[in-house]
C-alpha cells in the first residue's frame, strides 16, 4: 500500500511538472503571437510607405527619364538637320568660289 501511495505521489509530482511545462509553453506561445502581431503591423506600415512614398518617387524618376529621352531625341534630330544644312552651305560656297575663280 505504501508503494502505491509513493507511486501516486510521484505521479502527482510528474503531473505538476507537466502543468508547469505546459504553462511555460502557453506563455511562449503568447509571446510568439504578440511578436507575429507586431510583425504584421510593421509589414502593413512598410507596405503603406512603399505605396505612398516609394512608388510615386519611382514613377516621377521614370517620367523624368522619359522626358530626357524625348528631349535628347529631338536635339539629335535638330543636330542632324543642322549638319545637313551646313553641308549644303559648304557645297554652295564651294560652287560660288569656283565661279569666282
Amino acid at each position: 500500500m505504501n508503494d502505491v501511495k509513493i507511486d501516486l505521489i510521484n505521479v502527482k509530482s510528474d503531473l505538476n511538472d507537466v502543468k508547469i511545462d505546459l504553462s511555460n509553453v502557453e506563455s511562449d506561445l503568447n509571446d510568439v503571437k504578440t511578436d507575429l502581431s507586431n510583425v504584421k503591423i510593421d509589414v502593413k506600415k512598410l507596405g503603406n510607405k512603399v505605396d505612398g512614398d516609394v512608388i510615386p518617387k519611382l514613377q516621377s524618376t521614370l517620367d523624368g527619364y522619359s522626358q530626357n529621352y524625348e528631349a535628347i531625341k529631338e536635339l539629335k534630330t535638330l543636330v542632324n538637320k543642322n549638319t545637313e544644312d551646313i553641308s549644303q552651305i559648304n557645297v554652295s560656297l564651294n560652287e560660288m568660289k569656283e565661279d569666282l575663280i
